[in-house]
C-alpha cells in the first residue's frame, strides 16, 4: 500500500511548540510521528481556533483539494476553550462542520482531544502544584494594595488563581496571566477573603482586577468544558455526524492518568508554560504510537 498525503490543520501544539527539533528537523509529535515517510504539509500556527478554521478556512480547503491531500489532521479546540471560553457543545459543532467539509470532498479527517492547560508554582514539575485557569467572568475581586494582598470574595470554596484582565468597555478581556509563582497564601472562611503573594519579579498595582474560580463552579469553567469536549469526542468520533476517520487521543498520553486534569509529571517537567507539552511529552505521544504513518496508507 502507498502512503497518502497529509495536511495538518491546527494550533501551536500541532506546530510543535514546546518540543526541540530532532536530527531530521522534525518538531512536535505530529511531524515526528509521521517519521518522514508520509508526505505532509502543515498549516499549523499559534492561536489557531476551530472557529477560525471554520470561518476563514476557504483557502486551506482549496489547497487541500487541489494538491491531492488524502488525509487531514484536525488538531484544534484548545484556544477556543481557553482563550474565548467556547463551550464544549459549541466546539463540537465547529469541529463537526470542518470535518464534514473535508470528508464530503473525499478526504479522511483525524480529530484530536484537547490537552491540559494549567498554572503551576513549581514550573510544572509536580502534579500537586498545578491549578486551572478559569473563565474571565468568574467571581471577581479587586486588590486593595500592591504586593501581598487580602481580597474579599463572595465565596472562597475551591479557590484557584485565574487571570489578570483589562477592562474593555463592559467586557473583560484577557491581558496577561499572573504566571508561575502566584500562590494562594491563606483562605479565611470567616471573613470570606483570601491572601495571595505574587512572584518577586512581578508587581500587582492596587486596583488590579483579579478573577478566581473553581474547576466545578458556574459559569462554564474552562476545565469543565475541556473535559466535556474530550469525553464527547471519545464517545462520538465514530458517528456519522462527526465524520472522523479516527481520534488521536493526545490527552490520554500527556495528562495525569488519574484524571485530575493536570499535566502528567512522571516523565519530567511537563511544560514550560502550562499550555504546550514539553519535549518529553511530545516524545511520549510519539512513543505511544497513537499517531503513525500506518494510518495514512492508501490501498
Amino acid at each position: 500500500m502507498a502512503p497518502g498525503a497529509v495536511k495538518v490543520l491546527g494550533d501551536s501544539i500541532a506546530a510543535g511548540t514546546g518540543d526541540t527539533p530532532d536530527a531530521l528537523g522534525l518538531e512536535g509529535y505530529i511531524q515526528r510521528s509521521l517519521e518522514n515517510t508520509v508526505p505532509f504539509v502543515t498549516a499549523a500556527r499559534g492561536s489557531t481556533t476551530a472557529f477560525g478554521l471554520l470561518s476563514h478556512g476557504d483557502g486551506q480547503y482549496a489547497l487541500s483539494i487541489d494538491t491531492g491531500i488524502t488525509d487531514v489532521l484536525l488538531e484544534a479546540g484548545r484556544n477556543d476553550i481557553e482563550q474565548f471560553s467556547i463551550t464544549a457543545t459549541q466546539l463540537e459543532t465547529y469541529i463537526q462542520a470542518i470535518a464534514a467539509r473535508y470528508t464530503n470532498a473525499g478526504k479522511r479527517v483525524w480529530c484530536f482531544t484537547v490537552p491540559p492547560t494549567t498554572y503551576s508554582n513549581d514550573a510544572w514539575t509536580t502534579l500537586a502544584n498545578q491549578g486551572f485557569p478559569v473563565t474571565v467572568d468568574a467571581t471577581g475581586a479587586t486588590t486593595t494594595t500592591a504586593g501581598v494582598t487580602s481580597i474579599s470574595m463572595a465565596t472562597v470554596a475551591n479557590i484557584a488563581v485565574g487571570q489578570v484582565v483589562a477592562l474593555n468597555g463592559a467586557s473583560n478581556v484577557p491581558a496577561q496571566a499572573i504566571g508561575p509563582g502566584t500562590l494562594v497564601q491563606s483562605i479565611n472562611t470567616v471573613s470570606l477573603s483570601i491572601g495571595i503573594s505574587v512572584p518577586t519579579a512581578a508587581t500587582l498595582a492596587a486596583g488590579t482586577k483579579l478573577f478566581f474560580g473553581s474547576k466545578v463552579a458556574a459559569p462554564s469553567p474552562l476545565e469543565v468544558q475541556r473535559e466535556a469536549y474530550n469525553g464527547f469526542m471519545r464517545t462520538n468520533w465514530q458517528t456519522s455526524a462527526m465524520s472522523c476517520a479516527g481520534l488521536i487521543d493526545v490527552d490520554s498520553i500527556v495528562a495525569d492518568p488519574a484524571g485530575s486534569g493536570g499535566w502528567r509529571t512522571d516523565l519530567g517537567q511537563a511544560s514550560a508554560d502550562g499550555v504546550h507539552p514539553s519535549s518529553v511529552l511530545h516524545q511520549a505521544v510519539v512513543n505511544s504510537g497513537i499517531l503513525n504513518s500506518g494510518h495514512f496508507a492508501i490501498p
